[in-house]
């Protein structure tokens, strides 16, 4: 650890601003007006990375709450920073990240500065809060996480209720895109949206992708419940764009958009026309608000990416009405370069290893459609682990026929369902279930039976992916 000095006094316009922070807490403590109990009060223990992570993991053990009252406190006090923002705003139960990192690459491409907010991370916290393409630095990562704690530990020492490991994360990513001087920032709701943290700012435009059931403990357990949560980032008579909806849950969003004067912008499957597609990508036109895009391609794979691709547009649309300068090329070539991992990703050949997120029946759905479309007479094999509060029965049904042979385990997350629950839940629907001690035991054995010819599949959860692409590329962790 080092001092630093909580603050620093702007109207001071040497080329201090250059100094290393302790040498500028230094200069200061020399100034006379600023030797008080006051400014001793200011100065503050600076954590290191490996120690402000510490913290946060220590937050993450509290649990979590649903509202906007402690967020909108937190961010109170740190000046509401994120009122000078421009933002995309995502919910929706399959997509949100798809829909991030088409348009947060879209807009990079348009040569902005841009910001984006995922959860959850597959490998290094970091990786949550980005700045074009580049992870949150751990130096900032410190720094800010220290300056959160002392406002957290002032609001507790106040009667207010500390903020929870999400509003935390996002309270940090605000602090790094001021800092960073972001021009527009994607950001991904965590759960629902009405009562979500990310709920507290106004953005340019929302957009809303496909909704499923998921959460219903939280959210309800018809799809216009949840679709009344997540409905709840419709601000008034800013743009929404929807995915294709169910009806009931097109319905129930049509009603907030118009209750609320937002102008509503539905994606239209008519208007999506398929060119080809292989394990390497799609080609695909789109007629949008805006025009005409003849042949578009994206790397992201299965028919539910051309969907979540036009959201993007549409909303790209809707921000180039602000003047932003986004040209049919920028979109073109952006969408084309979009990445995002653990959807239908492809990170080994001979055979071919796919890491897939889908960890309720809509994306498992979506999961075996796919492989159907680009494996069809492929002998597949599955490792599957899987968190108890889904619907993993149905997961179960709707994929494990596909399989040859299927890999069972569970991870040390205390949601994880038991290996020995699971394995006797996918024997109903595969007779071939093998269970493993851990995730390194079931990678090792389908590598093991694996001929280069076939496919592995490791899908059930997204928080397990980033260890199982370690283990395929014999790399280690990063933190």
């Amino acid at each position: 650890m080092h001092y630093c000095c909580g603050t620093i006094i702007a109207p001071i316009s040497w080329s201090i601003k250059h100094f290393p922070a302790w040498a500028k807490c230094f200069l200061f403590l020399l100034l006379p007006e600023n030797l008080t109990p006051n400014f001793f009060r200011k100065l503050v223990l600076v954590m290191n990375y490996q120690e402000a992570m510490a913290y946060l993991d220590d937050i993450a053990t509290v649990g979590s709450s649903y509202g906007l009252d402690t967020m909108r406190e937190l961010m109170r006090r740190l000046g509401n920073i994120q009122d000078e923002m421009h933002f995309i705003h995502i919910a929706g139960t399959n997509g949100k990240g798809s829909v991030l990192a088409y348009t947060a690459s879209v807009m990079q491409k348009s040569g902005y500065m841009t910001g984006v907010f995922s959860s959850p991370a597959l490998d290094t916290f970091r990786e949550r809060i980005q700045v074009n393409g580049e992870y949150i630095t751990k130096e900032a990562l410190a720094r800010h996480t220290t300056t959160l704690k002392s406002v957290c530990d002032e609001m507790c020492a106040q009667g207010f209720n500390h903020p929870t490991y999400f509003e935390l994360s996002l309270a940090l990513a605000f602090l790094y895109y001021a800092e960073k001087k972001c021009q527009i920032v994607i950001l991904e709701v965590g759960l629902g949206g009405r009562l979500d943290a990310t709920n507290i700012i106004t953005p340019l435009v929302s957009v809303i992708v496909s909704i499923s059931l998921d959460h219903t403990q939280l959210l309800g357990d018809t799809l216009a419940d949840i679709a009344a949560e997540k409905g709840g980032i419709i601000k008034p008579e800013v743009p929404i764009v929807i995915a294709p909806q169910k009806e009931e849950a097109y319905l129930t969003l049509k009603n907030i958009a118009i209750g609320r004067k937002s102008p509503f912008i539905s994606v239209n499957r008519a208007h999506i026309g398929k060119i080809s597609a292989d394990i390497n990508g799609q080609h695909f036109s789109y007629q949008s608000t805006g025009g005409t895009f003849d042949d578009i391609f994206i790397t992201l794979l299965g028919d539910h990416q051309l969907e979540n691709a036009a959201c993007a547009i549409e909303a790209l649309e809707c921000v180039r009405k602000y003047g932003f300068e986004i040209t049919d090329e920028n979109i073109i070539t952006g969408l084309a370069q979009a990445r995002w991992a653990g959807r239908l990703e492809r990170i080994a050949n001979n055979p071919d290893f796919i890491l897939d997120g889908a960890h309720n029946p809509d994306a498992a759905l979506r999961l075996a459609d796919a492989l159907k479309k680009y494996y069809p007479n492929t002998r597949k094999i599955f490792i599957l682990s899987i968190l108890a509060d889904k619907d993993y029965r149905e997961i179960l049904r709707l994929t494990l026929p596909l399989a040859d042979t299927v890999f069972v385990t569970t991870t040390d997350n205390p949601r994880a369902l038991s290996t020995a629950d699971l394995a006797d839940n996918a024997r109903k629907y595969n007779p071939n279930i093998i269970s493993c001690a851990d995730l390194a035991q079931a990678v090792a054995k389908a590598q093991e039976i694996a001929q280069k010819d076939d496919l592995i599949v490791a899908f059930g959860s997204l928080t397990h992916l980033g260890e199982i692409r370690h283990l395929v590329n014999g790399l280690p962790k990063e933190d």
